[in-house]
């Protein structure tokens, strides 16, 4: 991708309508990324092992230490590919100005030095990102391949999960006009994976105004340069991946032929 859009200054511009319209694209490609990946190593994860689970759980085998050993193995993993994809942005993207992001704790019509601020790394702030989205993925298709009856109908499911979080993640088309679009789009864990990336970067910033005010690209409330906003968004990604979990553990447990 980034070979792709060779000579851009992806993040880190100046206010341009094009460069406002590529930073979201490639904010965008990070979450299909982080996505992919946790859904392309977790969706066979318990399926795989049907067989076994049902032997091993007549003899010993706990359901939470079962899941919790998934959980383990991959949350591990996660960390590591996590790590590996911040580096690989950090090197091959330019990064919003300043390095350290500024969030200012409170508002006033005090200048900006004298108001109350918290600074978050852009490394930091993009590996937590990576990682919530990678283990909210992860939790996704442990539900998927706990919920499929065989490996066939697991990799059946990847298109059929990532589809809708591409169409609706916000980007590619405008939800605020569309009352039914913009619902499935607050259920979608890519509209928050990808807000939190645009909060990082300021999305809002790289869209300039025309003389009367507008722009072709409008700035949008989900990208404020907000700490509430960046924890909200980090926050609903963690709640998706508590409650995939439990629902993965239900499914399982409905396997369970233990009285």
């Amino acid at each position: 991708m980034n070979l792709a859009i060779q000579g851009k200054n992806h993040l880190g511009g100046l206010a341009d309508f094009e460069t406002a319209s590529l930073a979201k694209t490639v904010l965008f490609v990070f979450t299909c990324a982080s996505m992919w990946i946790g859904l392309a190593s977790s969706l066979q994860e318990i399926v795989k092992e049907s067989a076994i689970y049902v032997r091993e759980r007549l003899v010993n085998l706990g359901l939470l230490p079962y899941i919790g050993s998934k959980i383990l193995a991959l949350g591990g993993l996660a960390v590591l590919q996590s790590f590996l994809v911040s580096i690989i942005i950090l090197i091959a993207f330019e990064h919003p100005p300043n390095d350290r992001l500024i969030f200012f704790l409170s508002y006033s019509s005090s200048s900006p030095e004298n108001l109350p601020s918290i600074y978050i790394p852009w490394f930091l702030g993009v590996f937590v990102t990576t990682l919530l989205t990678i283990l909210t993925s992860i939790s996704l298709g442990l539900m998927v391949s706990a919920s499929v009856k065989n490996i066939t109908q697991a990799n059946s499911a990847l298109p059929l999960l990532l589809l809708p979080q591409i169409i609706f993640s916000g980007v590619l088309f405008n939800m605020s006009q569309n009352s039914i679009g913009n619902f499935f789009s607050w259920l979608m864990l890519s509209r928050w994976s990808v807000s939190a990336y645009g909060i990082l970067a300021n999305i809002n910033r790289l869209i300039p105004a025309n003389n009367d005010g507008n722009s072709p690209i409008q700035e949008s409330p989900m990208y404020g340069h907000d700490i509430k906003n960046l924890f909200l968004s980090w926050l609903i990604l963690f709640m998706y991946i508590v409650i995939y979990l439990a629902i993965t553990l239900w499914f399982q447990k409905r396997k369970d032929i233990v009285k």
